[in-house]
């Protein structure tokens, strides 16, 4: 794994020299040295690693899609997604002599090694292997890549007709198998459907895969529309629409008619399904008790039936805030984590529900539906509101709570706009995490925070919510507001939040070396998009391994991955920059010989502000406030002389103001000098 341009432990950067007289400490440090920001440091301790890049310099270094001669990486459109092990799989566009619209994408999996194809659009391929001069017309997904990559493809070729063309395939360690075939039974043949026609469909980590497709040919009509969930090899009828089911479990007269949700497409809403294979879905009824106040619903078959996870109208399930208060109308398709937790967002009706109070995020989690978050003073009331205090309340509106993001044991993180005292146009944004326990702020834009530890004066202006791994950490994208050190050149970014502490990783205007080797190709960010945002698939990965997408002033781009460190928090930052220096000392100093609760340069937490305390400061100076749990590089501090620690206690020392620039870029910059 390589580091940034010029960071720390970049290129065999040299480390300053230290020691030189204690007296003369601040006067040196004052004079001569500016520390870098914080995001230098942070920075510093992420690794990162060029997977592809497009263009003839990508090829050239050995990150082009290595197929014909001359034929590079054009762009990265869509997401790239990890395993567990760190492989890469993307999708990407062709540039060069030969290719076309019928040839210019596919999909490559980086192992270790170079780009690797897999599938590819036009007769070279490669292509779907069915013996039949077939090849993709085109490739959609890939949608989930844990030990396989599963992806849909539209098939071209001599006996390929508009009925037989959609296939699910997978690919793994070297081999593409077909898993569904349009116009073909389905793999177990224990049902009276001879034909399907493909939706869409998704797959889970241990590559259970769900399909939402129409059957045709049927003993009770043309045609049914179902929810199929299983194996590559067993794939069986979760729900059907009409009386040959398996139907909704809410009553006599009651029956699916369809699976898609209002403002989406059958190949745009697709069923979540997770490890175990368990699936939850969106469905809409039809029946004699049926009409527009209770026909639609949340379904999944968590521990074994279907049964309805939410539904609106007063025969519920219903959502758990007040007596008369039902589900109106719920949002999209559900998240499903790994141990059975079902989340989804949706709108309220009935008694006292208004404008301001009717959105939230409900969980289905051990038998149990309970309210996540709730727009309005309501939800806040109840527990269910941004954390901010009595008078800030989570804002109802279009898009105005985020889809919230889930991991695999049922915690998740979402985004949402807030209103009420003190909020304005600067500050009305944050991502929250929720856990059994409930909700803690995770960032939030304006002065307030917390922020995108770049130092003094830099806030978020924007935020949005990417991606939560199965420790709770979390990334998120934002954007910085304008100020002496942020314009349009350098204001997006990507953060990770780590135990509440906010690691920059990159940000637009830094310089990035794209080389993996010893050579140097710096080039300058223009936008940084971190690699998910399909259903059930993943960018982040429990070891701290992010993919991202960057694109660059001239006009390249590639994919690329960075891997977070161990981190945790180390006493000494007692300004609460997040950078132990100088400024610390300040205050260990201001404040020393104070006893009592809550001081802020206790770093020992004894009650006392002491020698102790000093020296807490003294062994971290110079390292972040989080830190590698193995960093031993941290820049040094002089050792006191004697005399010093034995006037510690009673002499209070001067200090020259900290001088930091916090428009540096967190990637370009130097590490700090120590004092000297």
């Amino acid at each position: 794994m390589r580091r940034p341009a010029n960071a720390r432990s970049n290129k065999n950067q040299p480390r300053p020299s230290v020691w030189v007289r204690w007296g003369r400490w601040f006067a040196h440090y004052a004079a001569a040295i500016t520390l870098a920001s914080v995001a230098a440091d942070h920075a510093g301790a992420v690794t990162y690693n060029t997977i592809a890049l497009s263009g003839a310099e990508g090829s050239a270094l050995g990150l082009g899609p290595a197929v014909e001669a001359d034929v590079h990486f054009n762009r990265f459109p869509f997401g790239a997604l990890l395993n567990a092990a760190g492989d890469v799989t993307y999708y990407a566009d062709l540039e060069g002599p030969g290719v076309g619209t019928s040839n210019n994408s596919g999909l490559w999996v980086s192992s270790g090694s170079g780009p690797t194809a897999f599938a590819r659009e036009g007769a070279a391929g490669p292509g779907p292997n069915l013996g039949d001069g077939s090849y993709y017309g085109a490739i959609l997904g890939p949608y989930q890549f844990g030990d396989t990559v599963s992806f849909r493809g539209l098939l071209s070729g001599p006996q390929v007709t508009s009925s037989n063309n959609s296939t699910i395939l997978s690919y793994a360690e070297g081999n593409t198998s077909l898993v569904l075939r349009g116009r073909q039974p389905l793999p177990t043949g224990s049902y009276d459907y001879p034909n399907v026609s493909i939706q869409n469909h998704g797959a889970s980590s241990s590559g259970t895969v769900v399909v939402h497709a129409r059957l045709t040919e049927v003993r009770y009509g043309p045609s049914v529309s179902s929810i199929l969930a299983g194996t590559d090899a067993n794939l069986a009828v979760v729900a059907g629409t009409g009386m040959e089911g398996p139907g909704p479990n809410v009553g006599e007269g009651a029956d699916f008619y369809a699976f898609t949700p209002s403002g989406t497409s059958s190949s745009s809403s697709v069923p979540a399904i997770n490890a175990a294979g368990e699936v939850a879905f969106f469905g809409w009824l039809s029946g004699t008790a049926i009409n527009n106040s209770n026909n639609s619903g949340i379904w999944s078959n968590v521990g074994g039936s279907l049964f309805a996870v939410a539904r609106e109208g007063a025969a519920g399930p219903g959502p758990g805030v007040g007596s008369d208060v039902y589900f109106g109308n719920i949002f999209g398709g559900p998240a499903l984590s790994d141990e059975g937790s079902v989340v989804f967002s949706a709108k309220l009706t009935g008694a006292g529900v208004n404008s301001t109070n009717d959105t939230g995020i409900w969980v289905h989690r051990d038998g149990a539906l309970s309210p996540v978050a709730r727009t309005g003073a309501e939800g806040t009331t109840a527990g269910y509101g941004p954390t901010l205090g009595p008078d800030v309340h989570f804002r109802t509106g279009f898009s105005d709570l985020f889809s919230p993001s889930v991991n695999a044991t049922g915690d998740m993180v979402f985004g949402s706009y807030v209103t009420g005292a003190g909020v304005d146009a600067s500050n009305n944004v944050g991502i929250w995490e929720s856990t059994p326990e409930g909700l803690s702020l995770v960032a939030r834009a304006g002065t307030d925070g917390p922020g995108p530890n770049l130092g003094p004066g830099i806030h978020f202006r924007h935020l949005w919510t990417s991606a939560m791994n199965n420790h709770g950490d979390v990334v998120f994208g934002g954007l910085l507001a304008t100020s002496m050190q942020v314009d349009s050149t350098n204001n997006k970014g990507l953060w990770a939040s780590i135990d509440g502490l906010i690691i920059p990783i990159l940000r637009s205007g830094d310089v990035f070396d794209v080389d993996p080797g010893n050579g140097e190709d710096l080039r300058t960010i223009s936008d940084v998009d971190f690699g998910g945002g399909l259903p059930g698939t993943t960018s982040f990965t429990d070891s701290g391994l992010i993919a991202l997408i960057l694109t660059f002033t001239d006009g390249s781009s590639g994919i690329f991955t960075a891997q977070l460190p161990g981190v945790a928090p180390i006493g000494g930052d007692y300004n609460g920059d997040g950078m132990i220096d100088a400024a610390d000392y300040t205050v260990w100093r201001d404040t020393q010989g104070a006893s009592g609760v809550g001081l802020v340069a206790d770093a020992n937490g004894d009650l006392v502000i002491d020698a102790f305390d000093y020296l807490t400061w003294r062994n971290n100076f110079g390292q972040p406030a989080v830190s590698e749990t193995s960093v031993s590089d941290g820049a040094a501090v002089p050792e006191p002389t004697a005399v010093l620690l034995a006037l510690l206690a009673g002499v209070a020392m001067w200090a020259a103001p900290r001088l930091h620039d916090p428009g540096e870029s967190p990637v370009a910059s130097r590490p700090p000098a120590a004092p000297c």
